[in-house]
């Protein structure tokens, strides 16, 4: 986001975001809410650290910054929204993760049929002003980086505070 704040843009950052999840061991186990992992967390506050960075949660922040720049339609209710795109997310990413779950072999590029999804589904005709790109792309980078300083926060303190 950073280098090019277009990468915001719902139909652009999907695909990352599934990308990402599938290729980092750490991401898979966050992802599928291991209670392993959650029994490494014991303080109320450490559990909303790491409920902070579950998909969904992560999902939300991303929703709500680009509805209130205007970067996502708002003919729909934003908890519909947000369910929409968690299940089209789930979905894609579990096909991905599995490629023989599904018959694929007519599609040559499965992030670009992810992308036209969230496009069409979250999306607006036109793309708004570069500036409001950036500037929602910069609120979702601080809060991501927020929620990412709290992981390291406690994976660094938060097993010393359990012993």
């Amino acid at each position: 986001m950073r280098c090019d704040p277009r990468t915001i843009l719902p139909r652009q950052l999907a695909p990352i975001l599934i990308r990402t999840t599938l290729g980092d061991p750490w991401l898979r186990w966050v992802r599928t809410d291991d209670s392993a992992l959650r029994d490494l967390v014991h303080r109320p506050e450490d559990r909303m650290r790491f409920a902070d960075a579950s998909p969904s949660a992560m999902a939300n922040v991303v929703i709500t910054t680009l509805r209130a720049h205007g970067i996502v339609r708002d003919d729909l209710p934003e908890p519909e929204q947000r369910y929409a795109i968690q299940a089209l997310l789930i979905g894609f990413s579990t096909v991905m993760a599995d490629p023989k779950s599904v018959d694929s072999s007519d599609v040559d590029d499965q992030e670009a049929v992810l992308g036209n999804a969230v496009h069409l589904l979250l999306e607006p005709p036109t793309d708004p002003d570069d500036t409001v790109i950036a500037q929602a792309a910069e609120t979702v980078r601080a809060r991501f980086g927020e929620i990412r300083d709290g992981l390291l926060a406690l994976i660094t303190t938060g097993a010393a505070g359990t012993r």
